[in-house]
This record gives C-alpha cells, structure tokens and sequence, in this order.
C-alpha cells in the first residue's frame, strides 16, 4: 500500500512540476507447503518513507504523467 501528497511548484496551462513525499507498507507473507525447510510459515510487515519528483503534461483533457520516486 502507497500513499503520496503532492506539492505543486509550477502551474502552467499545459504542464505541472510537483514534488512528492509519502508512506508505503510492505506486507510479505510466505507459506511452506511441502516441509522443505522447517515447515514453517513467515510474515513480515515494514514501512517506509517516500520522496521524489513528479510532472504532469495536459494533452487536450488527456493527463499523462512521469515519477521519479526513492523509496
């Protein structure tokens, strides 16, 4: 699960420059069905911290985008 807010710092009609900062959770779980290791199951949960930068071009309506994102 990701979660990201936006700050925009140039607005213009057909482009927009943000930069971005948020929270992710990873959540990895692993089942052993065949006794192999120890027959054992595993899970494990951890968060983290995102930053980056992110543009957004306006093609008639249309608003594709670009993210270059550390997580």
């Amino acid at each position: 699960m990701n979660g990201d807010l936006h700050y925009y710092f140039l607005q213009d009609e057909s482009l927009n420059l943000y930069g971005l900062a948020g929270v992710n959770i990873l959540d990895v779980r692993v089942k052993n069905r065949n006794n192999v290791i120890d027959g054992t199951d595993d899970s494990r949960s951890e968060i983290g911290l995102n930053i980056g930068l992110g543009v957004n071009f306006d093609f008639n309506g249309v608003l594709p985008f670009a993210e270059l994102k550390y997580v």
